[in-house]
């Protein structure tokens, strides 16, 4: 069984990820946290796929991880109200995907695509 690590701002996100992927046939198992805080500098090891909302990390917390489990999908959620919309230039060529908060069916997608894996 895969584990997804979600690192988000809305249980109504985690919710829709988890209804998604079942009715995709995925049921990885899920550890969502809505700490704003906690995952700045480090993020936890021993997970398959990474949704991570851009306000809720950094980029060198990305960096670390890719360094260390570099089998890892690391996939990013942009927010526009955060002014966080964009993804910087040094994070592009190791992350599998990305999605603005405005699109959780594209979140799915990309997300059940990586399970496929």
């Amino acid at each position: 069984m895969k584990r997804l690590f979600l690192l988000d701002d809305g249980k109504d996100f985690e919710a829709v990820l988890r209804i998604g992927l079942h009715k995709r046939g995925h049921y990885p198992e899920i550890f969502f946290s809505q700490n704003k805080t906690e995952y700045q500098r480090h993020l936890p090891e021993g997970y398959d796929i990474y949704v991570l909302h851009l306000s809720y990390t950094s980029e060198e917390a990305i960096k670390e991880l890719n360094e260390m489990q570099p089998w890892s999908k690391i996939v990013v959620k942009t927010s526009i109200k955060r002014d966080n919309f964009f993804i910087p230039e040094d994070l592009k060529s190791i992350i599998s995907g990305s999605y603005d908060s405005g699109n959780l069916k594209g979140g799915n997608d990309i997300v059940s695509d990586l399970l496929k894996e």
